[in-house]
């Protein structure tokens, strides 16, 4: 999961003051051991190695290689410098054409498919949303409530009997294609819950796994309203949604309300439709999917998927994760925390929540519980845990209730 951890010189934990049960954020350091050389890099190599599939160290590309939604030809587009080259702009192998397509000559229909649990269940604003959406101009009729392995919201292409006919190598009339943007949406309030309680690292997860190259994620309404008077929670949205933009590779779209979401959704739908709706749309969409040449293999745009593959591949994915996984993800949303500490806490034994809380359940005192992980021997090259850290963890685990402050 290299790239989006919550720790490595982001914010950590100081013990809190004796006499009270809270759990104090401070500011923190990193886990790199500063009076030990580190190995270096080698020129061009990835910033972490993938192989960790099936470990707790398992990354989103680890788990994309090994579906059946990996690319066919070679490992991705070419890069320099740890980032990928630049891929040609849509516009190229998808034209646009400057007038609608004629519905009764179209090669395929785009729809907009939102998450059942963005629109039903408890609540009057998830109702209303579906509604607001389907009363968007664009989106009338293009709107699939369906429950997605992943994300928020999907586009797909379904080719009609006339692009079935009309293109060369076309799919049987009636299947969907995945098309190429996957979202999760959040409101200010969900945005500000979600990353508090690590859910937010676990969808971008999966969704950064599915292979869709162009994840995006929609953040609904005021995030400083959201956040309120706490700046420190304010710094770690920030920053957070910086790190899903600059390394994970997401969109953050931010709209106003659900009016600004729903006109973004149906410019998608439009253009997506636009590029896709003629024939020769079509024709270029599919070569540019079994292009041969590994340089220019993008994930998820080489091969073609229908809607019914991709879903299952990634539901197989999430059904295969162990609780030492999902264990992993928690910890990198806490600060200070990243792979290398992860390794180091799970290596000891705590491999589960459970494991640690008993652990705490067995101390003798809280001075013994907070110096508990700052016992633990790091691996070469590495810094232990600090004893600010030890202590976040016991007061997290142990305190009822919890307060935040920066140092």
């Amino acid at each position: 999961m290299s790239g989006w951890s919550g720790g490595d010189g982001g914010l950590v934990a100081s013990p809190a003051s004796p006499d009270d049960n809270q759990a104090v954020v401070v500011i923190s350091d990193s886990e790199d051991a500063g009076s030990q050389p580190l190995p270096m890099a080698a020129e061009g190599a990835a910033p972490m190695a993938v192989g960790g599939l099936g470990t707790h160290m398992q990354t989103a590309a680890d788990l994309l290689a090994a579906s059946s939604l990996a690319p066919p030809f070679g490992a991705g587009p070419a890069s320099a410098s740890g980032m990928n080259l630049a891929l040609s702009p849509p516009a190229v192998s998808h034209p646009l054409l400057l007038a609608p397509v004629d519905p009764a000559t179209a090669a395929t229909e785009v729809s907009l498919i939102v998450d059942t649990r963005d629109t039903r269940g408890s609540g009057v604003s998830r109702a209303a949303f579906f509604a607001r959406l389907s009363a968007e101009p664009g989106l009338s009729g293009r709107v699939l409530e369906r429950q997605l392995p992943t994300g928020d919201a999907l586009l797909v292409a379904r080719v009609t009997p006339h692009g079935s006919a009309a293109v060369e190598g076309a799919v049987l009339a009636g299947t969907e294609l995945v098309l190429d943007v996957l979202i999760e949406r959040k409101t200010a309030e969900d945005l500000v819950a979600s990353i508090k309680e690590a859910r937010l690292v676990e969808q971008a997860y999966f969704m950064a796994a599915s292979g869709r190259p162009s994840l995006v994620c929609v953040v609904e309404g005021d995030v400083a309203a959201a956040v309120g008077n706490d700046a420190e929670l304010g710094q770690r949205v920030a920053a957070y949604l910086a790190e899903l933009d600059v390394s994970v590779g997401f969109t953050v779209k931010r709209t106003n309300d659900v009016s600004e979401t729903a006109a973004y959704y149906a410019s998608l739908v439009k253009y997506r439709g636009m590029r896709l709706g003629s024939v020769a749309g079509l024709t270029a969409c599919l070569a540019a999917k079994r292009d041969a040449d590994e340089t220019s293999t993008v994930v998820g745009l080489s091969g073609c998927h229908s809607y019914e593959n991709w879903t299952t591949a990634v539901m197989e994915m999430r059904a295969g994760s162990s609780l030492q996984q999902l264990w992993a993800l928690q910890l990198h949303v806490l600060p200070g925390v990243g792979p290398a500490r992860i390794n180091n806490i799970l290596a000891a034994g705590f491999q589960t929540p459970a494991a640690l809380a008993a652990a705490y359940r067995d101390v003798k005192s809280v001075a013994e519980g907070r110096g508990l992980l700052a016992q633990l021997t790091p691996p070469a090259g590495r810094a232990p845990i600090t004893a600010s850290l030890s202590s976040f963890f016991y007061d997290l685990f142990t305190s009822d209730s919890y307060g935040t402050r920066l140092a």
